[in-house]
């Protein structure tokens, strides 16, 4: 190899064999900085918690890891076919044609993997910025002594195995995105402690703020929006900015948003294992404790319904001293937590005499909501554009934590009339004569009955559903999903499946309910379901979008 000169039994590298040892170092590293994108947003997906990590890199939804075997592959015959047939001749800088053609291939996985647009992409916050460095240099210093590991075999008289390893460098990526995460870990653990220390100190400030928690299983985001809305009427109000719901997300808000003006702080608190409320009401002391709804959601990360009951009871057991809790009455889980709570308490179900409001003549419409408040023997007729009869339970529930704020029902109603729906969850919207109902941004069980209660109602013309369907259940999933096929027969004309895994399941559903085979299209995509769509809708149909898959789950 030019610039490596090799005697027997010794060998000695000049400068230039390290000066291209750096630069093939540097160029594969960056490379595959570019192909870490898919590793650090599935670990960014889930919260830098690595027991789904492993299970993204090999289960059947995600092919990652198979595409950078099929890349390894590909690089390596070209490297051995290349070196093979001029090794004879001692053309040494032919070797260098085959390394070009590693790197060609990894700009073209590069690209294929950008192209499609991600529904959550990788936010480059700070701390994935410094994954980004570790990860550079742990795989640039690999890959240089493997360029030094080519220069000993050059000496061995084995130059067809020039930039072999180089050529299997793809394949650590998923593991040096790992070894980073737990590199860094010692750092990130104690500047995470640091913004958490600062946060809780802002917040002892603010001697005057009442700070309201909320979680669920499901409805917390709609939840907090319209309390928000509710209580704006009365008091300064800050709420935690879209799904804002972990640790570090509540801290971000607080300290960057909150300042003495604010009255209120509505802080949304999200869980996928035991013990990640509990972590928040450490530093975030909620005054007043708000439980949408406990169900199966996320049941394969927590594993049992009832440690997804006592996660969610940890928001009603950090409460300060005195705190008061809310709880959904419409939803069993919730109410088991309500008769497990001793403190100051208030029940929310419509219908229901035990309520702390009164909810009642209500009327579910495509274009809205209609149903009467009534306390302390006063009514309040309410008028909203939101969907689906579960927003008239979501809005009972912020109604009642405003009213023993000291809202007037006068001002709930009028706050209830402007409301609108939180982007992508049961969002109606009409385009060429087609309504177009998005409840993409995730799905539980319950929120599948809501969306198709919403179907039944919106249009005249054919109904046709658009879903890869129910996921992270666990061990029910399975059964989950068959339900929902039943729920849909029903109801729909046409069904769109996206993806062959989960969606099997729904198909039996379907078809055990007598629903014809051939309105049933399975795709492996969504693009590919657009596609058919469009191959089916006319003026007057109804497409419900529901439910799109985390982008872990999407491959």
């Amino acid at each position: 190899m030019k610039g490596c000169k090799i005697k027997k039994d010794k060998m000695t590298i000049d400068t230039i064999s390290i000066i291209l040892a750096v630069l093939i170092s540097f160029i594969n590293g960056l490379l595959l900085s570019f192909i870490a994108y898919r590793p650090l947003q599935t670990l960014q997906l889930n919260g830098y918690k690595t027991d789904k990590y492993f299970h993204y890199l090999v289960n059947t939804h995600g092919r990652f890891f198979s595409r950078l075997i099929m890349l390894c592959f590909m690089s390596v015959c070209a490297l051995l076919v290349i070196n093979t047939l001029f090794a004879a001749f001692e053309i040494n800088a032919i070797t260098y044609v085959s390394l070009s053609l590693h790197f060609i291939y990894l700009v073209l996985f590069i690209r294929n993997d950008h192209k499609d647009k991600k529904k959550t992409p990788l936010k480059f916050t700070a701390r994935v910025k410094r994954l980004i460095c570790v990860l550079f240099i742990l795989i640039a210093l690999f890959t240089f002594g493997a360029v030094l590991l080519t220069y000993y075999l050059d000496s061995l008289g084995l130059p067809w195995l020039r930039f072999f390893l180089i050529c299997l460098t793809p394949m650590i990526t998923p593991y040096a995105a790992i070894a980073a995460l737990y590199i860094l870990w010692p750092f990130e653990k104690l500047n995470n402690k640091n913004y958490i220390r600062r946060a809780k100190s802002k917040l002892k400030e603010s001697s005057r703020l009442k700070i309201i928690g909320i979680t669920g299983s499901y409805g917390k985001t709609s939840v907090k929006n319209i309390l928000h809305a509710l209580l704006e009427k009365k008091y300064k109000v800050l709420s935690t900015p879209a799904s804002f719901n972990t640790p570090m997300g509540l801290t971000k808000t607080i300290l960057k948003q909150l300042n003495g003006e604010h009255e209120i702080f509505i802080a949304e608190m999200g869980a996928r294992h035991v013990g990640d409320i509990k972590e928040i009401c450490d530093f975030v002391k909620p005054d007043i404790a708000v439980v949408t709804s406990v169900s199966n959601q996320h049941l394969e990360t927590f594993g049992s319904l009832e440690n997804i009951k006592n996660t969610k009871y940890e928001i009603v057991k950090g409460l300060k001293d005195g705190g008061i809790a809310f709880f959904n009455g419409e939803c069993e889980g919730a109410t088991e937590l309500y008769y497990r709570f001793d403190g100051e308490k208030y029940f929310a179900a419509t219908e229901n005499k035990a309520s702390f409001l009164g909810c009642s003549d209500m009327n579910i419409t495509e274009s809205g909501l209609e149903f009467s408040l009534s306390a302390d023997g006063e009514t309040v007729k309410c008028r909203t554009g939101l969907l689906g009869k579960h927003n008239i339970e979501n809005i009972l529930i912020a109604a009642c934590v405003a009213y023993k704020l000291g809202v007037p029902l006068q001002d709930i109603n009028a706050a209830v009339s402007g409301l609108r729906p939180v982007p992508h969850r049961l969002e109606l919207t009409k385009s060429n004569g087609i309504n177009i109902i998005d409840d993409s941004f995730n799905a539980s069980v319950n929120g599948t009955i809501a969306a198709l209660e919403v179907l039944e109602k919106t249009g005249s013309g054919k109904k046709i559903i658009i879903t890869p369907g129910l996921i992270e259940l666990g061990e029910v999933q399975n059964k989950e999903n068959y339900e929902f096929g039943k729920r849909m027969s029903p109801v729909c004309d046409y069904c769109i499946l996206v993806g062959r895994n989960q969606t099997s399941f729904i198909k039996e559903g379907l078809l055990a309910d007598d629903f014809p085979e051939d309105k049933i299209f399975t795709v492996n995509s969504l693009s590919a379901a657009s596609v058919k769509l469009a191959e089916i809708v006319k003026q007057g149909d109804t497409v419900l979008f529901e439910n799109d898959l985390p982008d872990n789950y999407s491959e």
